[in-house]
């Protein structure tokens, strides 16, 4: 399912990093982090995202910020790294990148072939 591939995403980052992705205390503290990197969802990046049961048109609006910040820890990540986490930490779950299409990236296949 969608979860299992966010997860996925969050460990290739903390693994890529050595640190935790959304390093948080609570719940809504999680949250925040997550919006602070990813950018909160509008009806265009995830539609029907504001009829979530537990949505509060009260939290911030934050916009994306580039997940290239993840290069100043891990250079050698590169864009193709960089390009196998967008596709797995899409907040929308429904355009997230799937297992099938996550193990043919051309990250890993790059991996497979050395």
């Amino acid at each position: 399912p969608e979860v299992d591939m966010w997860s996925v995403g969050c460990c290739v980052a903390e693994m890529a990093t050595c640190q935790p992705l959304f390093p948080g205390d609570s719940e809504i503290g999680t949250i925040f982090k997550i919006l602070k990197l990813l950018g909160t969802p509008t009806e265009q990046t995830w539609p029907g995202f504001s009829k979530l049961e537990h949505w509060k048109t009260s939290f911030p609006q934050w916009p994306p910020t580039n997940l290239e910040s993840l290069l100043e820890v891990r250079p050698e990540l590169g864009e193709l790294g960089l390009d196998l986490l967008r596709g797995l930490l899409c907040l929308n779950p429904q355009a997230r990148l799937p297992a099938r299409r996550a193990k043919a990236h051309a990250l890993l296949a790059q991996t497979h072939a050395t």
